[in-house]
């Protein structure tokens, strides 16, 4: 049985395949700043998307749950530090995902969130 920093690794590829996968190129993987980190930034076209997963062997009732709004914050103000680091990117469109897999590397499922929450302002 592989280790829970493992399994959370295995989750991270396999978001970044399936995000390969529909056309977003992956510019960062665990991107960090004094304040927090994103699991993935991707881009595809005038779109950028910062992506939280969340790994679970076994499904609960509360996956959505699972980033709450001190997360939310911490992401979001990491994502804005990003974004002032890359002066080409200005007039581009950001959301905030989050990736959930659940089960082992022989029997999982991915349930994906698309704007999952805002940034506040």
């Amino acid at each position: 049985m592989q280790s829970t920093k493992q399994f959370g690794n295995w989750a991270e590829n396999l978001i970044a395949t399936y995000l390969r996968l529909t056309n977003f190129t992956i510019l960062r993987h665990n991107y960090r700043e004094f304040f927090g980190e994103i699991d993935i930034i991707a881009r595809k076209q005038e779109l950028i998307i910062f992506v939280e997963v969340k790994a679970r062997r076994h499904q609960t009732d509360h996956m959505r749950a699972l980033v709450g709004k001190i997360k939310q914050r911490k992401i979001a103000l990491t994502a804005k530090n990003f974004l002032a680091q890359q002066p080409d990117y200005h007039a581009i469109t950001a959301r905030f995902d989050v990736a959930l897999v659940i089960g082992s590397r022989m029997d999982y499922t991915i349930e994906y969130i698309q704007d999952a929450f805002q940034a506040d302002e």
